[in-house]
């Protein structure tokens, strides 16, 4: 989902160097090995071909380091492929990024350091996104680069939003926060096509306001504004049947939200308008009042014994389709939050709603409806 949509393909500044170095300085050895290879990854490079190019860039390190061995160019070799190699093979990237900051420590060749350590830094997270101290490391090498100035780039969006996933994933709210914060500006300026990116950013930073203990009313009502403003990034949608994972998975995420704050003592004050489920799809969509519509049954799910012993809260989005019968087609579980817990519970109940009389047959009444079911202690 959003993860693949921050890959992306970069020819860096030592790529260049390396080309005139190679091409003008060693045009009289054309049999040697590393050159061909690069050749032919500066010629992927051209044509876009990200898969040819980490071959190529790979078997010209290799072959520089049997024919020359500690050299300038074995250093410009391998740190131009551990550069291209951090996103999709970080462990062969952080060997071959190691091995060039081993050669320019010893005054071999002139990298640029700051990237230098900004890439190892970020493979070393990548091999043990669990580590706090990975984390920190990356976390205060991009924290140097704010603090200097430095404009965002491509890299330094896709390391916070990684960060940030990370952050999540080990709760730690505080953390993902600010880099969701981070990421989504930085996506905002270098993606700035990639909406569904920097909405799961959004989404990031309102789920870190929603979930610390104890939870405040202003913050939950800060996470409800945080999931409308990253709903609003999507356009409208075709159907339930391809309905975007992640605008989903905001959705559920704000109406847990909602349940979170009805589950608490508050001051009950007016919570923010939410996206219309007719402003998601496109074309006309007519509402279950003006079509006629009348439960003949619907029941709530029953709560889930575990959910509730743990005192779980939490919401289901499910979508559905009618058809010239008094049943529920088509009915999926578009997201559910917490993952896993009240999906099974709202899908056995879902099976057992009836209206009292079919639907006109007008697909504004009978496709892509949806609704919400939130768990509420």
């Amino acid at each position: 989902g959003a993860r693949r949509t921050m890959t992306r393909f970069i020819l860096k500044f030592a790529g260049l160097c390396a080309a005139v170095i190679l091409l003008c300085g060693q045009a009289a050895a054309e049999d040697q090995a590393y050159l061909e290879e690069f050749r032919a990854y500066t010629s992927a490079l051209d044509e876009g071909d990200l898969e040819a190019a980490l071959r190529h860039g790979y078997a010209a390190w290799q072959s520089a380091e049997a024919e020359l061995g500690d050299d300038k160019l074995t250093a410009i070799l391998a740190y131009n492929y551990g550069q291209l190699a951090i996103y999709s093979d970080p462990s062969k990237a952080n060997i071959a990024l190691a091995r060039a900051k081993e050669l320019a420590g010893a005054g071999l060749a002139d990298l640029p350091k700051t990237e230098l350590e900004l890439y190892l830094a970020y493979t070393a997270f990548k091999l043990d996104e669990d580590s706090r101290r990975a984390g920190n490391a990356l976390r205060d090498m991009l924290e140097q680069l704010v603090d200097n100035n430095a404009p965002p780039n491509r890299d330094t969006a896709t390391m916070w939003y990684e960060l940030a996933s990370a952050d999540m994933k080990n709760k730690r709210y505080r953390d993902a926060r600010e880099s969701a914060s981070r990421a989504e500006a930085m996506i905002a300026a270098v993606f700035p096509d990639n909406y569904r990116t920097r909405a799961a950013a959004i989404m990031f930073q309102g789920v870190s306001l929603l979930a610390p203990m104890p939870r405040k009313e202003r913050t939950i009502i800060q996470a409800i504004e945080k999931f409308q403003e990253a709903v609003l990034l999507f356009p409208p949608q075709e159907s339930i049947e391809n309905f975007d994972g992640i605008l989903a998975q905001i959705f559920a995420w704000q109406a847990a939200a909602k349940a979170v704050y009805l589950s608490n003592d508050f001051s009950r004050r007016r919570l923010p308008e939410g996206t219309s489920e007719f402003d998601l799809f496109e074309g006309e969509h007519l509402s279950f009042e003006q079509c006629g519509g009348a439960w003949a049954e619907r029941e709530p799910p029953n709560y889930p014994r575990r959910e509730l012993f743990r005192g779980y809260v939490g919401a289901v989005l499910i979508g559905f389709n009618f058809a010239d019968d008094t049943n529920l087609h088509d009915v999926r579980i578009l997201a559910e939050v917490p993952e896993r817990s009240f999906g099974d519970a709202v899908l056995e109940e879902v099976s057992n709603w009836k209206l009292t009389a079919p639907l006109p047959d007008d697909a504004r009444c009978r496709k892509n409806k949806m609704t919400w079911v939130t768990f509420v202690i």
